[in-house]
């Protein structure tokens, strides 16, 4: 339709037309009576700003993005479905120039259900949840937007977005939806990850193996796990074949180091029966392993060559847990040890090499929690050994 004279420019909303660094010939302008209501929605367009600096009549072109259009300066338009509509117009003046503008409108529907499907709601850390908010309905709509809230910091736009929860806590999880119409629906859900108790029970004769992806030339790393002995002690892992091995000895009040066959026997009490954080550090640039104990050092060893290892072996002639096994590529400086041995690991942090918390609690594998694959095993494969594997425990390590 014509414009009218009745119609008011100053009632239309200007939206669109703002001027770039360099000004185009013609500028297409867009005023719109409104850009949101209820379908079906009448709304007026105005082109009558737009201008060329040619001078001359300008011609108009309207794609209302539902089928519609017009060629008049002023048109009015029904959306009768609700949804999201991008208006464009185009202009062009008597010498073939042409600028466009665009103007969101958005013709509401009845309303909209935000519906959360979580494949669980509750596990031990670290838990992956994928969420699912594709049962989010509109009844003469689509859903345009996702918006969501994991309660632990994180959010997502995408929707379905999975996450892993590193933490034990209980987390409200919120989703906020758009239709493509504009309307709006919010619900909420609960996740509860609680602490994974589990370790690793070694009797004397069993073992676990933990491969390093190949034969690896270490001129630096750091091994570090939290052991509880009962009282006939044993290795608590063997490095390579043998290269380095930390031995726990209670009864002589001693941890014993060897590397490259020569030990050092570390003195050290209150061995049996309690949680104690291990950990050895090899540093062949300074000719030296330093041997760790609740981040205290308690002895060390001269070095002169990297250490050369295809795999980590737990637990040969122990008797007693071991859990939360950490392997770096670098010496961690006492610091470093004291910052973290106390804290669960994400898995991510720079410099690990491997993390294997043994706290499945169940079955034969024991996960690489970096995401390096180096997956170990109970015994010396997947299938059951019997004697040869550790048994699972539910007395864990203290970290959080």
């Amino acid at each position: 339709m014509r414009f009218m004279a009745s119609l008011s420019l100053a009632s239309l909303l200007l939206v669109g037309g703002c001027p770039t660094a360099q000004q185009s010939v013609v500028t297409a302008t867009i005023a719109a009576s409104s850009t949101k209501g209820p379908a079906p929605w009448s709304v007026t367009f105005s082109g009558l700003t737009s201008s060329s600096v040619n001078g001359g009549p300008l011609e108009y072109l309207w794609n209302f993005a539902d089928g519609g259009s017009s060629d008049q300066a002023v048109a009015t338009h029904v959306f009768q479905k609700p949804g999201y509509y991008l208006v464009k117009l185009t202009v062009k003046d008597p010498n073939g120039e042409q600028g466009v503008d665009a103007v969101d409108i958005r013709a509401q529907g009845t309303g909209a259900v935000a519906v959360i499907g979580p494949d669980v709601r509750s596990g031990a850390v670290p838990l992956t949840v994928q969420f699912d908010g594709t049962g989010s309905q509109a009844p003469d709509d689509v859903v345009r937007d996702y918006f969501w809230d994991f309660g632990n910091g994180g959010s997502s736009r995408a929707s379905q977005p999975r996450i892993t929860y590193y933490y034990a806590g209980t987390y409200t999880v919120k989703l906020d939806i758009e239709t493509a119409g504009g309307v709006a629906a919010h619900t909420e859900t609960t996740i509860t990850v609680g602490e994974r108790i589990a370790s690793l029970l070694f009797n004397g004769s069993s073992f676990a193996t933990l491969p390093l992806g190949g034969t690896q030339s270490l001129a630096a790393c750091t091994f570090e796990a939290w052991v509880k002995s009962q009282a006939d002690g044993g290795t608590v892992v063997s490095i390579g074949s043998g290269a380095l091995t930390v031995d726990l000895r209670p009864a002589s009040n001693s941890i014993r180091l060897t590397v490259a066959g020569v030990s050092t026997d570390a003195a050290a009490t209150n061995l049996t029966g309690t949680w104690r954080h291990l950990a050895a550090v090899y540093d062949s640039a300074n000719q030296v392993c330093v041997l760790y104990l609740d981040g205290a050092s308690i002895g060390r060893a001269t070095i002169q060559d990297p250490l050369s290892a295809d795999q980590l072996t737990l637990g040969i002639g122990l008797r007693g847990n071991i859990g939360e096994v950490r392997f770096w590529s670098i010496a961690r400086p006492n610091s470093a040890l004291l910052s973290t041995k106390d804290t669960r690991l994400t898995g991510s942090e720079t410099s690990l090499y491997a993390y294997w918390p043994c706290d499945a609690g169940s079955g034969q594998l024991l996960a690489d929690q970096t995401g390096h694959g180096r997956t170990g095993t109970l015994g010396s494969s997947s299938s059951t050994e019997g004697t040869a594997d550790p048994a699972w425990s539910s007395d864990a390590p203290p970290v959080q």
